[in-house]
């Protein structure tokens, strides 16, 4: 969405100045197969006007699935091989304790909490793993970023109101200023670049590799008005 004069509050947001691409309480799903591209579903048109910031709500939690083959074998939640993959869990991003949500253990007697699995390549059966920011990386959920006029912050699930606790961090809202004039005829473009935007957690020890996890990292996003 686009608005006319919007920042991210101390406590409730108002965003009854911004126009939409997409206009959902549930919102969309929007699934990326690199290294293919996949056009994000809109449901409303933008009204004509000039707006001073781009505001992106999303889903706290990012699903993946990935299969990935090694030089060496690694330790799995079942399994030892050089192939690994995901499994259907979730964890946190800020390895805080989220009410039922995995906590990943590389201890021999919780192995059943990695959230990758590994053994032979035709073995391979990824499911989609998720990855919830319950922080902005810094052990917050209620700060602001602004480096280059950039906010950042973590919503509840009213897509309004600011998060104060991990359990409670539903939405990562985004609001970058940008001057942005929008016609009638106006078509538009946003892209999300996820190249590099994931990360295979592993744990060494006593020569052991184990794969715990694979992390959701930042994403690029990108959006043009024609």
């Amino acid at each position: 969405m686009v608005c006319v004069n919007q920042t991210l509050a101390n406590s409730t947001n108002d965003f009854s100045s911004c126009s939409y691409l997409v206009n959902s309480d549930t919102g969309v799903s929007h699934v990326i197969s690199y290294p293919s591209t996949a056009l994000l579903n809109t449901n409303s048109t933008m009204a004509a006007g000039t707006y001073s910031f781009l505001l992106l709500l999303l889903n706290n939690s990012l699903e993946q699935k990935h299969t990935e083959t090694f030089s060496l074998p690694l330790v799995g939640s079942s399994g030892t091989g050089k192939t690994c993959w995901t499994l259907e869990k979730a964890t946190a991003y800020g390895g805080n304790s989220i009410t039922g949500v995995t906590t990943v253990s590389p201890n021999p007697n919780t192995r059943s909490t990695l959230a990758m699995d590994c053994g032979a390549a035709s073995a391979a059966d990824p499911k989609y793993t998720t990855e919830i920011f319950e922080t902005l990386g810094d052990g917050g959920y209620n700060n602001t970023d602004i480096d280059g006029g950039v906010y950042v912050k973590l919503l509840q699930d009213d897509n309004l109101t600011l998060a104060t606790s991990v359990d409670n961090s539903k939405r990562i809202a985004v609001a970058l200023p940008v001057a942005i004039t929008t016609k009638s005829t106006s078509s538009y473009e946003i892209g999300f670049k996820v190249v590099g935007s994931s990360s295979v957690d592993l744990h060494q020890d006593s020569g052991t590799l184990t794969a715990l996890k694979i992390g959701a990292d930042p994403f690029q996003v990108t959006f043009a008005v024609n």
